[in-house]
């Protein structure tokens, strides 16, 4: 049995066996809680900054369509400024030599 062969060990032998017992343990426990919170926060940050990630291209998409349509309907405005402005001279022109 285990305990019989710890009661036969010398006192040397003994307080090296409880000096790893006692130093060796509770430091693999802390190891084991940390690095398990580790492993947790990793997690918890990829999900948070892929789900950030998502919201972030669905609004410079929304944002993007939204400036197209506006330099569209601009443009589109533009020509038509344009075209009538075109067209008011060739009218005035047409009179003039008439």
């Amino acid at each position: 049995m285990p305990i019989t062969r710890f009661k036969n060990l010398g006192i040397k032998a003994k307080l090296i066996a409880i000096f790893v017992v006692i130093k060796l343990i509770p430091p693999a426990i802390i190891l084991y809680v940390a690095v398990a919170g580790v492993y947790s926060l990793e997690k918890t940050i990829s999900s948070e900054t892929n789900d950030a990630l998502e919201k972030s291209v669905a609004v410079v998409d929304v944002t993007a369509k939204i400036a197209i349509k506006d330099s569209i309907e601009a443009l589109d405005k533009k020509s038509q400024e344009s075209l009538e402005i075109m067209t008011r001279d060739v009218a005035e022109n047409v009179a003039d030599f008439l």
